[in-house]
């Protein structure tokens, strides 16, 4: 019988053994269904394919092909499927799945679809791998219950943090120069919340002064960007805001001219 093999660990999760697999990435497509979106809710366990969040995640893996990180999926494996254990390893072996099961994505659904795109643009990904934890199925009932129980909990970190933490975003970095060189900034912004709460000692929003400064360079004309790294300075390292300069934690931007 042909079959599926994947490096995998086991584990137990209420009484019900789950795995593990790394799986390479050109196999996402055709080995992950996903439930087609004609189907009305109550026969489906996911929410509708948003489109128009796919090409957000294939552009984020082709550009950044070198340093992407991508969470794992979760999915139901409706067919036959064993667990050979490593010798002296319960917990690490290899998973064998029929090529005639059917193996439907629970969760993560829009990296699936992000992958298969950016995988026409730079297929040699094809070859790296990404974790999908994968638990027998036990019904239509049970796979809408996964569902709502992988997502009930998540947290989205607030745009503050998003981007005081992206070091890709060149405003977001001069942002955090300003925010670090400006002692008015740096006492009264609060780098984690968007919304500040009406006890709050802080003025600032991080999120609003990104977008001031972002606004700031648009109009002016100019583009904000890297031209190089240093050692870190002094908390008191000079910023020139009306200039767009910045010298802040190792870091030297600028705006110039486009």
């Amino acid at each position: 019988m042909n079959v599926y093999s994947f490096a995998a660990i086991r584990g137990v999760q209420a009484g019900r053994a789950y795995y593990v697999a790394m799986v390479p990435l050109r196999t996402v497509e055709r080995l992950f269904r996903f439930d087609e979106e004609e189907l009305p809710p109550e026969l489906r366990a996911q929410r509708e394919l948003n489109k128009a969040r796919v090409p957000a995640i294939a552009r984020y893996l082709a550009t950044n092909a070198g340093e992407y990180v991508l969470s794992s999926l979760a999915a139901t494996v409706d067919g036959g499927m064993r667990f050979e254990p490593v010798d002296g390893h319960r917990s690490v072996g290899t998973l064998i799945v029929d090529m005639t099961a059917t193996i439907v994505i629970n969760d993560g659904q829009h990296r699936r679809a992000g992958i298969i795109e950016a995988l026409r643009e730079r297929p040699h990904l094809g070859d790296e791998t990404i974790a999908v934890t994968l638990f027998p199925d036990a019904g239509l009932a049970r796979s809408q219950q996964m569902f709502v129980d992988l997502n009930q909990h998540g947290v989205k970190p607030s745009r503050s943090l998003r981007l005081f933490y992206d070091a890709r975003d060149d405003a977001a970095r001069l942002t955090r120069a300003v925010v670090d060189a400006i002692p008015l900034f740096r006492n009264l912004t609060d780098l984690t919340r968007t919304n500040l709460t009406s006890g709050s000692r802080k003025l600032f929003a991080f999120s609003n002064l990104h977008t001031a400064t972002a606004t700031l360079i648009d109009e002016s004309g100019r583009r904000c960007h890297v031209i190089g790294r240093k050692a870190p300075e002094s908390r008191t390292a000079p910023v020139s805001v009306s200039g767009c300069h910045a010298s802040p934690c190792g870091h030297r931007l600028v705006a110039t001219d486009p």
